[in-house]
Order: structure tokens, then C-alpha cells, then sequence
């Protein structure tokens, strides 16, 4: 695809003064077939490649060309000259250093940049002294992504003035030109945030009895893109089994209600930015009175009954091991009392005497005669018969030793 180009137009003017009266000159209109043009390859040049300038229907004649950047023959835009006679190339104030001329008056630039974009005139002077001047376009492009092989960031800019939440949303960046293939786009998110208005409570009845009715508490607001919070007397309401919570947690449901559930709610609604509470909304819960409140949860049930347990199963021991206690006792006074030790065990009886053995008789059976004991005569040998007298002591029983001093006659009978 050839760039549009200016005509090109041949004029007579003396040698010597072409280069200070170029602008002066006279042009005119070459045959059709010998028409000078430019043409740019490639047509539409991305930043960072290069681009030729090409030159057709060059006069077979050609002793001079000179390129200028911009539409006029400024000396002060010269880019370079080539002299044909001599083959040289003279760079020119606006050499940027990535310009190449050619013979054939060709004009190559390298990795071009955004600034070279525009339009380029070509003067052209053949042996007749005779003058063509023509000019071409350079279009350069940005790529979405590279430029000169290193990542650039794009500079352009969306702007929303006086923004509200009607402008959140999804707003998508689609860069391309007619060089760079294919389309490249990027996704933003806008999540506009606006102070929040105060919300309303409304429940479906505001006086329910126990056990029997359900409750619906509704959030009311006209606000978007909020949160909601529920409170119970100034607290973030617990979460129970009974109470349940709407999808964006707008609608509260308590079925059924309890004599706790009485006293204040609110719903809180918030965003990134503001919150705001309802006035508080009394719920009037009304219950017999003399049942019992069954607001105790089933842990704390369970650690009652296990507690109840306990207790009986503590209690349930203790009986028992008095019970053993005593009926072991007994058993062990019956064998005491059935306990008869022979006589020859008086002296080893006096002899324990110690006070650990006090205490460990319980029942003594003291046996003593009415009257003074005699000696036996010759006539008499068998010894005085004597009535037997019984005397029971009770916890504390006076030592042998003691009884034989008050009661001389007497025998002491110890039963353990």
C-alpha cells in the first residue's frame, strides 16, 4: 500500500542558488510516467521496527537529493543529502543517528520511535538543473505491551468524574492498532462504597409466648453492596439452634422462642466505609411462671445429670462402708464375749497393762465371792463354795492389776 504523496513538480533555477531559493521555485508537473512518489514499507510501523521511505521513478539524471523532516525545506530540519558524482552521504541538523540515505534516495529508519512519526519531503535536482520536490507520511504506532523489546506501561487513563455506587462494575481496556495483532483487554473491578443509611427492624410480632410462637425480625434498607450484623441487648447476638439466618443474613428466625429471647435487638448494617445501627426493637415474651425455665443448654444439662449421679453414687458408698462398719463391729464384740481365757493367764493378763489394750475391750465379766475366803483345814479340804457375783463395764474397764488390789478374793475374767 503506497502513501498518499505529493505530486512531484520540476522547476528551471540556477545552480548556484538552488539550496537558498528552494522554497522560491517554480514547479512543474512531470509526465505521468516519470511521476516521483514515496512509499512507506511497511505502511503502518510499530514502535521499535524499522521503516523504509522508498523512492520511485528516481530521473535517471539525479545529481542531488536532500530529505527534510516536515513539509517545508527548512535548512534547520535537513536530514542528509547524497551527492551522486561523489557517492557521499551529508548528515544534516536533524540526523537522529538511526537514519540510512541510499543512492537510489531511499531514506531507512531504524527502531522508530512515536516522536518520528509525520511527514517527510524529498528535494531531488537532475543534471538539467531542473528540481523535483515530493513528499511522504511516517505512521508510527505503540504496541500495547513491548516497546524496543522491554515492557512499557500504558499511559492511558479512564476518568469518572463525581463517582457514586451507580458506577460500580466491571469496565474493560481494549488496546490495539492496526499494527499490533491480536487485540489485547484488561478487567477492572470498581466497587464504588457510599455512607450507609440508618436501616429499619421490623418483626412479624413483637409480643409471642413461650414454646408456642415463632419470631421473623427483618432488616430493612435501601443501601447495595452492605453487610449485616445482628445484636441482642447492645451484644452480638449468639448464635443458637433455634435461631436462624436468611441468606445475606438480613432476616433473623427464632422458633421457637424462650422467656431468654426477651429484651432489645438490632440489625447493623456496614461497608468498607460507614456502619449504622436500628433503634432497638423490645420483644415481650410471655410464660407461666411456674414452669420451670428451660433456657439451660444441653451441656448444662448433662453436667447436671452427670453431677446428680455423682452425688448419689458418692452417697451410695458412704452408707455402705458404715454399714460394714458396724455390722463388723458386732461380729467382733460376739466373739470377744465367747473368748474364755484359762486361769493360768491371770499373771500374763496383768501383765498388758499397757493403755493401747484399754480400749480394745469393750465387755469384761468380773467373778467374785460374797464372803472372806478361809483356809482349808484337815477336816474340811475342799475349798468354800462361793456365789458368783457379775459386774459389767462399758468402754473404759479398769486394769487387773487395780481390781485385784480393791477385791483381793476375787478372779478377774477378761473376755477380748
Amino acid at each position: 500500500m503506497e502513501s498518499p504523496s505529493t505530486p512531484a513538480h520540476r522547476g528551471c533555477v540556477p545552480w548556484q542558488g538552488l539550496l537558498l531559493a528552494a522554497s522560491l521555485l517554480t514547479f512543474w508537473s512531470l509526465p505521468t510516467t516519470a511521476q516521483l512518489t514515496i512509499e512507506s514499507v511497511p505502511p503502518n510501523a510499530a514502535e521499535g521496527k524499522d521503516v523504509l521511505l522508498r523512492v520511485h521513478n528516481v530521473p535517471g539524471n539525479l545529481m542531488v537529493c536532500i530529505w527534510y523532516k516536515g513539509e517545508k525545506m527548512d535548512s534547520d530540519l535537513r536530514i542528509a543529502s547524497y551527492t551522486a558524482h561523489t557517492q557521499a552521504v551529508t548528515l544534516g541538523p536533524a540526523y537522529s543517528q538511526r537514519e540510512t540515505m541510499y543512492p537510489n534516495g531511499s531514506l531507512l529508519f531504524q527502531k522508530v520511535t512515536l516522536q518520528d512519526t509525520g511527514y517527510y519531503t524529498l528535494l531531488a535536482l537532475d543534471k538539467d538543473a531542473e528540481s523535483i520536490q515530493v513528499t511522504g507520511q511516517l505512521r508510527v504506532y505503540r504496541g500495547p505491551d513491548v516497546i524496543n523489546g522491554r515492557p512499557q506501561q500504558l499511559t492511558q487513563e479512564l476518568l469518572i468524574p463525581n463517582i457514586t455506587a451507580g458506577d460500580s462494575g466491571s469496565y474493560t481496556c481494549l488496546t490495539h492498532n492496526s499494527v499490533i495483532h491480536p487485540y489485547r483487554t484488561t478487567v477492572k473491578t470498581l466497587s464504588v462504597s457510599e455512607p450507609v443509611g440508618k436501616p429499619a427492624l421490623r418483626a412479624s410480632n413483637a409480643t409471642v409466648t413461650e414454646h408456642k410462637d415463632a419470631v421473623v425480625l427483618t432488616c430493612l434498607t435501601n443501601d447495595k453492596g452492605i453487610s449485616f450484623r445482628w445484636l441482642f441487648k447492645n451484644q452480638i447476638l449468639p448464635h443458637k439452634n433455634r435461631m436462624k439466618l436468611s441468606q445475606d443474613n438480613s432476616v433473623l428466625t427464632i422458633d421457637p422462642v424462650r422467656r431468654e429471647d426477651a429484651g432489645g435487638f438490632q440489625c447493623e448494617i456496614f461497608n468498607p466505609i460507614s456502619s449504622s445501627k436500628s433503634d432497638p426493637l423490645e420483644l415481650d415474651v410471655q410464660y407461666d411462671p411456674t414452669l420451670p425455665s428451660p433456657g439451660l443448654s444441653d451441656g448444662a444439662m448433662a453436667g447436671i445429670v452427670v453431677g446428680v449421679l455423682a452425688g448419689v453414687a458418692l452417697i451410695a458408698a458412704l452408707v455402705y462402708f458404715l454399714y460394714i462398719r458396724k455390722t463388723g463391729g458386732a461380729s467382733d464384740q460376739h466373739d470377744l464375749t465367747e473368748h474364755k481365757p484359762p486361769a493360768s493367764n491371770n499373771s500374763q493378763g496383768h501383765s498388758d497393762n499397757s493403755p493401747n489394750k484399754i480400749h480394745e475391750v469393750t465387755y469384761s465379766l468380773l467373778s467374785f465371792s460374797g464372803q472372806e475366803s478361809k483356809k482349808p483345814t484337815s477336816a474340811s479340804p475342799s475349798p468354800t463354795a462361793t456365789e458368783p457375783v457379775y459386774a459389767e463395764i462399758k468402754k473404759e474397764v479398769m486394769q487387773p492389776a487395780q481390781l485385784t488390789t480393791l477385791l483381793p478374793d476375787s478372779k478377774v475374767s477378761s473376755h477380748h
